[in-house]
């Protein structure tokens, strides 16, 4: 389905936007007109779905697009500043766009109109996005953290059981080790210790996030902000 392009430029043709395109297998221009709308957003669209077998949302200036069975990114001018090469490619977060490679995970770090380059020390077997700084990641089976704080990764060593995002508001993240949950924040240290046998996610009717939390049969209520207390029934 269409051409994989390096870049590619709209001209006004017979009173119609076209587009004018690279194409990288033969190195020859090709004008083709495909725009009919007066949306912009219906014109991306459709000039991505002619290029692209698929094409998500963009998300801070960047959208992953799909040739074949290849991912890659383009930017907000539609310009493929990635060349679809990954297993897959998740939205960029932060500043960072998370890719798959042979069930490895790796960062790329984006910059404005440059092709990114990996940021990580080594690749992953399993990641998640940027959120609130830090993202998680998996290595032998246990999972730690790499922050992008100032630009840097440094990594919270992979030595938990379990691990979750970091709250939106509050730099804290729930995790498990010897079998128990508890809370860390940035740096590692335990802000809640590993106390709880179990821990399930709720949004209250604030819309804050806190946790339900139980040690044995006790029930406690555990926040984002990293205190906790125990629930008594009426």
């Amino acid at each position: 389905m269409g051409k994989v392009i390096s870049k590619f430029l709209v001209e006004m043709y017979n009173g119609r936007p076209t587009i004018k395109m690279l194409d990288r297998s033969s190195s020859q221009t090709e004008s083709v007109v495909v725009i009919e709308s007066d949306s912009l957003a219906d014109n991306v669209k459709q000039i991505l779905s002619y290029v692209y077998d698929e094409c998500r949302g963009f998300y801070e200036g960047y959208a992953p697009v799909r040739h074949g069975k290849h991912w890659g990114y383009v930017d907000v001018t539609l310009n493929e500043v990635v060349t679809p090469f990954y297993d897959y490619a998740f939205s960029v977060q932060e500043g960072f766009a998370l890719v798959e490679e042979g069930n490895k995970y790796k960062f790329l770090k984006m910059f404005d109109s440059c092709v990114p380059i990996p940021y990580n020390r080594s690749d992953f077997d399993g990641a998640s996005s940027f959120c609130n700084g830090m993202a998680r990641v998996e290595r032998d089976g246990l999972h730690g953290y790499i922050s992008n704080t100032n630009h840097l990764m440094e990594e919270i060593p992979c030595q938990y059981e379990a691990a979750f995002d970091f709250d939106l508001k509050h730099p804290y993240a729930v995790v498990m080790i010897h079998g128990k949950y508890g809370m860390i924040d940035k740096s590692g240290d335990e802000v809640v210790p590993p106390l709880f046998d179990t821990y399930t996610p709720r949004v209250r009717s604030s819309g804050s996030l806190c946790y339900n939390a139980t040690i044995g049969d006790k029930l406690y209520m555990l926040k984002a902000d990293g205190t906790y207390k125990e629930v008594v029934s009426k």
